[in-house]
């Protein structure tokens, strides 16, 4: 069964690396709530966010493999992990 989550975080790196089975694997170092760590991604997540940007991202917990990757950015605030995404407000010029 998969769950899906949201969190709001601050991106500040990213990785990617060749495993010896000659897979690439994709992670993002991030900042949430004054912690930092290192999570999984998938290749179209980590080629569409910049380092540096906050951003409210999608997560998918796989309870058979017991692993969380986030997956795609959604667009919107969040007020916490679990919650609806919010529409944006327009940028001021």
């Amino acid at each position: 069964m998969r769950f899906p989550l949201t969190a709001e975080v601050l991106v500040l790196a990213k990785n990617e690396r060749m495993g010896s089975n000659g897979n690439a694997y994709y992670n993002l170092a991030i900042l949430k709530d004054g912690e930092a760590g290192n999570i999984s991604c998938t290749k179209e997540l980590f080629e569409s966010i910049t380092e540096g940007t906050k951003a409210v991202l999608e997560a998918v917990y796989n309870d058979q493999y017991k692993s969380l990757q986030f997956n795609r950015v959604l667009d919107g605030a969040s007020s916490g992990a679990g919650a609806s995404p919010q529409p944006k407000a327009a940028k001021q010029q």
